[in-house]
């Protein structure tokens, strides 16, 4: 049995794909960086955030 949000037809809006774009040009040139999520959390609550004066990190 189908849903009605399998019938749907949903289109991306045109600023996320500059923003995939973007994201994957930074991580080949290895200006931005993968973490696990539970890493991230962590330094979240712990206040270890990366600052923006880092490198881009993508969780």
């Amino acid at each position: 049995m189908r849903t009605s949000c399998e019938d749907m037809s949903l289109l991306s809006p045109a600023w996320h794909a500059d923003a995939l774009s973007e994201t994957e040009a930074t991580l080949t040139a290895g200006e931005a960086y993968f973490i696990d999520w539970n890493l991230a959390k962590k330094r979240l609550l712990d206040g270890d955030a990366p600052s923006q004066e880092t490198r881009s990190c993508h969780v």
